[in-house]
């Protein structure tokens, strides 16, 4: 399947993608014709259709290749060839309602926005799936390079948008350390919060006594009522302080 798809030439690619638009106009009027209440079955009013519908078939080719539509890459379809979607339901659809108005089966008017609506979403239901079938053959076909971007900001989502296109990269999710992108998921991609090295040193925790009681310590020597009385903060971990009689007893020893 992979040597099929890279046999391919642009030009045939485009030939397979007009094929499938125009495939998918029956589709859509079937479902439209399924969903509303109308006279008949939906077989038997799509059946009328018939006599218009090679007419509406060719203004629909006519208007796909005029919009460059076919001629999109799967990858490359964005905001841009969304709306060049939507520009083909709505003139296929008016074109309809037209051919139907002149020729018959009599239609509701509400028919033909359901109808426009219904194509718009098989036009883009085909593109997605295509784009993940043949995503799914290369990636079976070729090897990827999963990679993960540090940084969840503008450049990481415009590094991600860029790589998703690259034959052998493929981005899998961001790290960052704001907690506020920590979850979100930007262009398709995942942002987690980044793990801790395990090479990073722990901060040495303080004793919880001043320099001066530190010093008395090591020389042996009890604490007084002045030996912190030069101190910013009060001692947290040295022996209580002691009284006047007991200094006087220590010093008489």
């Amino acid at each position: 399947m992979f040597n099929l798809i890279s046999a391919l030439s642009r030009k045939q690619k485009s030939y397979i993608f007009l094929a499938i638009d125009l495939s998918l106009i029956p589709l859509a009027l079937f479902l439209t014709f399924l969903v509303l209440p109308l006279p008949g079955s939906a077989l038997a009013t799509l059946a009328a259709m018939l006599p218009v519908l090679p007419y509406v078939l060719a203004l629909a080719a006519a208007v796909a290749l005029w919009l460059g539509l076919p001629k999109v890459q799967l990858n490359a379809y964005e905001r841009h060839a969304v709306g060049l979607t939507a520009l083909l339901a709505s003139i296929t659809a008016g074109a309809t309602a037209g051919l139907t108005l002149l020729f018959g089966p009599d239609l509701p008017p509400g028919t033909h926005v359901v109808f426009a609506t219904t194509y718009f979403l098989c036009l883009l239901a085909a593109r997605a799936l295509l784009y993940q079938v043949v995503v799914a053959i290369y990636r079976r076909a070729q090897p990827r390079c999963r990679v993960l971007i540090y940084g969840a900001g503008t450049t990481g989502a415009q590094l991600a948008q860029a790589l998703k296109a690259h034959d052998g990269i493929d981005p899998v999710a961001f790290v960052d350390d704001n907690t506020s992108l920590q979850g979100v998921t930007l262009v398709g991609c995942r942002c987690s919060r980044p793990p801790a090295s395990p090479r990073s040193p722990k901060p040495a925790r303080s004793s919880g006594s001043c320099w001066r009681c530190r010093r008395r310590a090591s020389r042996n020597r009890p604490r007084s009522s002045s030996d912190c009385s030069g101190c910013s903060w009060r001692c947290r971990r040295c022996p209580p302080l002691l009284s006047s009689s007991e200094k006087r007893r220590w010093s008489t020893s």
